[in-house]
Order: C-alpha cells, then sequence, then structure tokens
C-alpha cells in the first residue's frame, strides 16, 4: 500500500516515523489556513477545537521537520497569554467563561495554575534570612 494516507494516532506514527515507516503529513488542526489566522491575530483565533495545539504541535514539527510551527506557537501563546493571565486574576469579578471557552485544554490548565498560585499564595521565605539578635550588652562593667 505504498502512497496510502491514513490517519494514525500520533504515538503510533511517532513510533513508525522513527522506523522510518512512514512519513507524516500535517493534519487540518496545524494547516497553512490556521497558521495564517494565527499570525494575523492569535488572541482572537479560537482554539476549543483545537484542543492540543500547543502538544501536537510540537510533536509534529519534530516528526516533520516543520521549522516555521515551534516559532508560530511560541508567538501565540505569548500573545495569547495576556487574556489567560486577566481570565485567571478576575474570576471573582467578572465571567471569564467567554475568554476560556475559546482556549485550548492547555491554556486553561495554565488559567488555572496561575489561578490557584494567586488564591493560595504562600509567601515563599526571604532569601536573606534575619540573623539572630546580638546578645544584650550589659551596661555595668563587671568586676
Amino acid at each position: 500500500m505504498a502512497g496510502a494516507e491514513m490517519k494514525l494516532p500520533i504515538w503510533l506514527a511517532e513510533q513508525l516515523t522513527r522506523k522510518k515507516v512512514t512519513f507524516p503529513t500535517m493534519p487540518k488542526t496545524h494547516a497553512k489556513a490556521i497558521r495564517q489566522e494565527l499570525r494575523v491575530d492569535a488572541v482572537s483565533v479560537s482554539l476549543a477545537q483545537n484542543q492540543y495545539i500547543y502538544e501536537l504541535g510540537s510533536v509534529l514539527a519534530t516528526l516533520t521537520g516543520d521549522v516555521e510551527l515551534p516559532p508560530l506557537l511560541s508567538s501565540t501563546f505569548t500573545a495569547r497569554f495576556a487574556q489567560l493571565w486577566d481570565s485567571a486574576r478576575n474570576w471573582r469579578e467578572e465571567d471569564t467563561s467567554k475568554a476560556t471557552s475559546s482556549m485550548c485544554s492547555s491554556e486553561k490548565r495554565r488559567t488555572l495554575r496561575i489561578h490557584l498560585t494567586l488564591e493560595l499564595h504562600i509567601p515563599r521565605p526571604s532569601p536573606f534570612p534575619l540573623l539572630p539578635a546580638p546578645p544584650p550588652q550589659s551596661s555595668s562593667p563587671s568586676h
């Protein structure tokens, strides 16, 4: 079946590519049209239907030798981080469901981590611990 196209789970595609049994192509989730949308305005693109865009993109870039995808995903995350941060910080004051509905699963996980970090903030110990107080000086001369 030379030249046949099949959909494979990423874990299987990884193994078969390493053994040079198969040669993967980019799926629709990382197609040129999606990439163009991300380049134009990454913040407005809904990644809700592309739940693992960052994780899958990283693996796909390695498998296919795509050198353009990693920097694009990095700049996409950077552009979307302000929205992610805002949703994590302001969840009590406003309804953030609209913002989080367009996030992929890794962005939602990061939002939750930021929220928990802010909510459960426990001050870290100072890098400069207080020195013990010097012993009191006696004012009376001792004989």
